[in-house]
């Protein structure tokens, strides 16, 4: 089975009445209470993280967006293993939650290929990049028990003196023969590991994918001013066909008036919600290491603008290990519900909120941050919907819009809540370095990851 990581998300609309705030408090007694009676993801092998949220009710133009549960995974391997896992390993949590949707009536008795179905059926595609990707749950694990295995050899022989006078190719052969003393219990340490044929093919993909669009864009770029150089020749004499040349134009013209549309478009920027709002979010944001927001905005006016945005984040998800690069990620995601109306942004990342959102504003990602958020109820606005202007010159404009666009993420799971994406990469390369081929230098910097 390939290490592919995944976002699988699912909205829902919750039935009218009570239940809105019945299933708010159903999730936060979940998020704090763990084992048999509530969630218990960790034994779901394929589950990374999890966050479970109520959307309020929000408008779209006059246009009520009815209060959603968001259900949001980050899982390891084929979609279809992970839902099965997942519901083989929390069937009677999720069926307590899918009980409060609209057009779920499978009862508490309801088969696992019914669940399966509603599941799917209520799922879209989103903009999702793991920063981690190609590390299971189990390698995860297993290469944190390395490392502090290999740290606690360290400590303990520093303190006698055994490493004194040693080349750093001495130590590391030491530190071998210590983790080949342990047996069995780090046997699947002593080779490196390799990704498969699955796992390379979808580097390869990514990276044909991403250069096939820039080839894309710059052919559509072409065919679309072709007709207008063309016109301009035909108008000072060259040989061509004048009415063909203008007709080509029309295209042009049309998607011009369109774009120019939306990027003219003014909006009003979000203004500071209540400090007892602020403060609200972040007491939901005190772990020490990963912490995980959502927020969720209706879309801004324009009749293309819901299409041309839901089809721009589809693109941008078949490379976004490319083009989503935020360091303090762990994971994240961008997508529409409510028929391409409601913008719903999820993320788990390192630090609070107001010190990672302000790590958009930074370089180059400010660019296509701007893009992702400025079709957003609230958010500043952006001229040619990403250049400049937008989060770039008005950043307080752009965290006030996230503050009131954030919700409090009632159930949050985290598999490793202390181990940033930056640890388990690097706790990969110390298990992929402990018995490569090194020179003394490499050697040197392996020992520095340690």
């Amino acid at each position: 089975m390939h290490r592919i990581h995944g976002g699988f998300t699912a909205a829902f609309p919750i039935k009218e009445g009570p239940e809105v705030k019945s299933l708010s408090n159903m999730l936060k007694f979940l998020h704090n209470n763990n084992g048999p009676g509530a969630a218990n993801f960790e034994l779901s092998q394929t589950t990374l993280f999890v966050s479970g949220v109520v959307l309020p009710e929000q408008y779209y133009k006059t246009e009520k967006l009815p209060p959603t549960f968001v259900l949001a995974t980050t899982y390891c391997g084929p979609l279809k293993t992970h839902l099965r896992d997942l519901i083989a390993t929390n069937k009677n949590i999720l069926l307590k939650l899918l009980m409060f949707c609209k057009n779920f009536n499978g009862g508490y008795d309801a088969p696992d290929d019914e669940i399966y179905a509603f599941l799917k059926k209520h799922s879209y595609h989103s903009n999702f990049n793991s920063r981690c990707n190609f590390i299971s749950k189990q390698d995860t694990q297993n290469e944190k028990a390395l490392k502090n295995e290999i740290e606690d050899y360290i400590d303990s022989a520093q303190t006698q003196g055994a490493f004194k006078g040693l080349s750093a190719m001495q130590i590391r052969k030491l530190i071998q023969r210590h983790i080949m003393a342990c047996g069995d219990k780090y046997a699947w340490a002593l080779k490196p590991c390799k990704k498969n044929w699955r796992e390379w093919l979808e580097i390869v993909r990514v990276y044909i994918t991403y250069q096939l669009l820039k080839i894309t864009g710059l052919a559509l770029v072409g065919a679309l001013v072709a007709p207008l150089v063309l016109t301009i020749a035909a108008l000072f004499g060259y040989k061509y066909n004048l009415t063909l040349c203008l007709s080509g134009c029309i295209p042009l013209v049309f998607i011009g008036i369109v774009l120019g549309n939306l990027m003219t478009l003014k909006t009003k920027t979000a203004t500071r919600p209540p400090d007892s709002r602020i403060k609200e979010l972040a007491a939901t944001q005190l772990n020490p290491v990963l912490n995980e927001m959502t927020a969720a905005a209706p879309l801004k006016r324009g009749f293309l603008r819901p299409h041309l945005y839901a089809f721009i984040l589809r693109v941008l998800g078949l490379v976004s290990s490319i083009t989503s690069k935020i360091p303090t990620v762990s994971n994240i995601r961008w997508l529409v519900i409510d028929n391409k109306k409601r913008l719903v942004f999820l993320s788990c990342f390192s630090n609070t909120t107001d010190f990672y959102v302000r790590d958009f504003i930074v370089g180059d990602t400010a660019k296509g941050v701007n893009f992702m958020f400025t079709h957003g109820q609230g958010f500043p606005d952006a001229k040619w919907m990403f250049k400049t202007k937008g989060i770039i010159s008005d950043p307080e404009g752009y965290m006030h819009a996230v503050h009131t666009g954030q919700h409090v993420t009632e159930l949050w799971y985290a598999h490793e809540k202390l181990l940033t994406a930056d640890i388990i990469n690097k706790n990969r390369k110390i298990r992929n370095g402990l018995f490569k081929w090194m020179t003394e230098e490499d050697a040197r910097e392996w020992l520095k990851l340690l």
